[in-house]
């Protein structure tokens, strides 16, 4: 008894379908756009977090910078100095300044872009010198 309403339902559902075609393909399109659409949004938000995640992994998970960006409270290595004091798990703790500065040479003005750092900097930013040797800690 209970199958017979349910395919007395089908019956009329499939009249129904066939009858009203431009319908049943509008409605069959707009289903299918919205689907496509949900499945291309998370997609596309799975693939831009991991493009996140893989720019941080990056940088190094343990890497924090931290800078002044104004000149009336400057970072001093007093603070650098605390820092790796109270900080006991960094591996490193390095002040650094930079900026563009004129420098002459053979007669010649250049401006250059200039860094101060300690020679934690080479580590710190996975570099190496090419020539010539850093500043001493003394």
């Amino acid at each position: 008894m209970m199958f017979t309403g349910l395919f007395d339902n089908f019956r009329i559902a499939t009249n129904q379908l066939l009858s009203n075609k431009l319908r049943t393909i509008l409605t069959m399109l707009g289903v299918i756009i919205g689907i496509a659409s949900v499945v291309l949004l998370l997609s596309l938000g799975q693939a831009v977090q991991s493009n996140i995640t893989a720019q941080f992994e990056g940088l190094g998970a343990s890497l924090i910078r931290v800078s002044s960006t104004s000149s009336d409270a400057p970072l001093t290595t007093t603070l650098a100095d605390t820092l790796r004091t109270r900080l006991t798990t960094a591996s490193y703790v390095m002040p650094q300044t930079s900026g563009n500065y004129s420098v002459v040479y053979n007669g010649d003005e250049f401006s250059v872009g200039v860094t101060g750092a300690t020679t934690d900097f080479l580590a710190i930013n996975e570099r190496s010198l090419t020539s010539g040797r850093f500043f001493t800690e003394d």
